[in-house]
């Protein structure tokens, strides 16, 4: 009997290999049937464990759990080990699943200690992917990435091809999320050739995927376009619809991205049949959203609006927050194009509620500087003001960087005539802080090991003598309301410069100008700032034309400050990203070590023959050029190999720190040279 269990098993676990999970499961419930009769412990686990996998394939994450919460009993009460790891492991996925990230970990933990038990060197790597996988989707990318170096150090001992390039594959995401696009590109391009090497379709297709994704954000749509297609042939031969709808959607956004609206809207189409197939509605929604945006870009702006109520009506019945408040504010925009600026108004102010109900601050601003464009066009400038101000106010608040997600909890004062219960906050990936007891001043410092919570505790306040064991205990973190917002600083500074044009724009309608022109120069500025010269030079003309209808005192003020911004500019882009280059005389070939920028033309005088020349990079064929005074340009001779550089930190062109060894600005695509 005990023997046929096993038989009934066995062949369970070939069909579900083989993709057959209906008649898997009957064989799994008939060797379920014999071995609980039988009373038989030790077979009734994997057989558990074997019908809580299709139940979770099936999406019965519920009974999934159930029959694992079993299985872990009876392992637990055996003191099997290696059937403990499995269980575990599977109740973590499930979590996982579920979005249970906290819990889901916990569980993952514990499998990465009983696998530590086992001495399974090899199996660990497939574990740390599940906890870097957790960290990422919970936003702490830093150590997603320390979890996901530990599986590729291992895999790399092992060999094992596909692994290392999931494990490449998963770092370019993480660094893609950081917004190091080169960095990530390379791992791309290592898990690609990785996958190629062992034919494994399923691993390249999202690896093309990822790559299509940086060439369409750096612009070079075409190449983009290349590598979704090539996606493509490998979903029609896998017979993978998902990955075909996802693909279509991609291919679409290119096509629109080049404005060739038809074309998209042709291959959004073939993905809303697929979506049909698969029954998707969550991504029905989302296509319909991408339709209406074409129809608003091609200007049919009731087509555009027909698409984004038919989205709306599948958000509201699947309770999709984030969709929901996108389609609001879609439809409010073709109202307010088509001048129905009361209806509009109504629509942002819904989607104004769902971004502060989600704690969206990104959307929160969009909404509220979309409300003060409607009251702007209404007349009513103070109450556009005011919601502009708001939107600023979030603008300010969130411009100095990122809020990391941080632990609190209580330690007692080291003082040991104090001993005073004093909070701590540790922030982000943050090692030590530096504290003072409020009680007793004594002044602290307070180190934590992450991994294991234990904290030490170094005494600073000179005055306090003769402690003969400072401080070291466990301490309970509690993770608190803490965020990692994917949303960059250039992103808030650019909304922030639209905000204060908008409401200089107010201030000018209602005939207070120098406030309008105080507006006008936080905007110009900060748009200087992200690199916009040419659009923070248009409203510094604005700001010139002004200046005749303001008192002379304030004039002065304003011409000096505009002075100051143009000169800080000019210094920043002479001086933030240069490089050292060997060029020639154009006259009499003499070599000169030349300080060089890609945004400024350097004047030079030749020691030699003292020719006057000027050196300047030329955007189009990305090579520097010489020209003596008004005669023709010459290209640079340049030593090669001799090619020399400081150590460049910031773009030429917007101003993001870059560092020292990237090729293109992640920000605005500028290529860098490196010798």
């Amino acid at each position: 009997m005990i023997e046929n269990a096993f038989q009934l098993n066995r062949t369970g676990e070939d069909l579900y290999e083989k993709g057959n999970r209906d008649e898997a499961l009957k064989y799994f419930q008939r060797a379920l049937d014999i071995v609980e009769k039988l009373n038989f412990l030790k077979g009734m686990a994997p057989i558990l464990n074997n019908i809580s996998k299709i139940l979770r394939d099936r999406g019965d994450l519920d009974n999934a759990f159930r029959y694992c919460q079993r299985a872990l009993k009876i392992v637990e009460q055996l003191g099997d080990l290696r059937g403990k790891y499995f269980i575990l492991d599977s109740i973590g996925n499930i979590l996982l699943d579920r979005s249970e990230y906290n819990k889901a970990l916990k569980y993952f933990q514990l499998v990465l200690d009983i696998n530590k038990q086992l001495g399974d060197l090899e199996g660990k790597p497939t574990i740390l992917n599940k906890i870097g996988e957790i960290l990422f989707e919970k936003g702490k990318l830093d150590e997603s990435l320390g979890y996901y170096r530990r599986a590729l150090k291992i895999s790399e001992q092992f060999g094992d091809l596909i692994e290392i390039a999931f494990q490449f594959n998963k770092i370019g995401e993480i660094l893609f999320e950081k917004g190091k696009l080169d960095e990530s590109l390379g791992y791309y391009r290592r898990a690609l050739e990785k996958f190629e090497r062992s034919d494994f379709l399923n691993g390249i297709v999202p690896v093309l995927n990822n790559i299509g994704k940086i060439l369409r954000i750096r612009g070079e749509l075409d190449e983009a376009l290349n590598y979704f297609q090539r996606s493509m042939e490998i979903v029609d031969q896998l017979g993978d619809l998902k990955g075909k709808y996802f693909l279509l959607n991609n291919i679409g956004r290119i096509l629109q991205d080049k404005s060739q609206f038809d074309e998209a809207l042709e291959y959004y189409q073939r993905a809303l049949k697929i979506d049909d197939q698969l029954g998707d509605l969550t991504g029905k929604a989302l296509l319909l959203g991408n339709i209406g945006n074409v129809f608003r870009d091609k200007g049919e702006l009731n087509e555009a609006l027909r698409y984004f109520i038919n989205a709306l009506e599948i958000d509201n019945k699947l309770g999709i927050l984030q969709g929901k408040a996108s389609n609001l504010n879609n439809i409010g925009i073709i109202l307010w194009n088509i001048g129905k600026l009361d209806k509009a108004l109504k629509y942002f102010q819904q989607a104004l509620e769902i971004s502060e109900q989600m704690g969206d601050l990104k959307g929160k601003a969009s909404r509220l500087n979309n409300i003060g464009m409607v009251l702007k066009d209404k007349d009513q400038f103070d109450e556009a003001i005011k919601y502009y101000q708001r939107a600023m106010n979030l603008i300010q608040k969130n411009i100095k960087g990122k809020e990391l997600d941080f632990k609190s909890g209580y330690i007692h004062c080291p003082n040991p005539n104090c001993s005073a219960e004093i909070k701590i906050r540790m922030m982000g990936i943050q090692g030590a802080i530096i504290e003072m007891c409020q009680n007793c001043r004594t002044q602290f410092s307070v180190w934590i090991d992450s991994k294991n919570s234990k904290y030490q505790i170094g005494i600073l306040s000179g005055e306090i003598f003769n402690i003969e064991k400072i401080p070291t205990g466990t301490i309970e973190l509690q993770d608190q309301v803490g965020r990692e917002t994917k949303t960059t600083i250039a992103e808030w500074l650019q909304y922030g410069a639209i905000l204060a044009y908008n409401i200089a724009s107010c201030y000018e309608e209602k005939g207070d100008l120098l406030i309008t022109c105080i507006n006008y120069f936080q905007s110009a500025n900060m748009y200087r700032g992200l690199g916009f010269i040419e659009k923070s030079e248009d409203i510094l003309n604005i700001i010139e034309n002004l200046l005749s209808k303001i008192e002379e005192k304030n004039q002065e003020i304003l011409i000096y400050e505009v002075a100051q911004l143009r000169k800080r500019t000019s210094e920043s882009l002479r001086t933030r990203d240069f490089i050292y280059i060997f060029v020639s005389c154009p006259s009499c070939k003499k070599e000169h070590r030349i300080q060089a920028s890609q945004t400024t033309i350097a004047t030079i005088i030749c020691k030699s023959c003292r020719t006057k020349f000027s050196i300047y990079y030329d955007d189009n064929k990305q090579e520097f050029y010489t020209n003596i005074l008004e005669k023709p340009k010459i290209k640079t001779i340049s030593r090669k190999g001799q090619l020399e550089r400081d150590i460049v930190r910031y773009c030429a062109r917007c101003g993001l720190k870059v560092g020292n060894n990237v090729h293109f600005c992640a920000r605005c695509g500028l290529k860098i040279l490196r010798n």
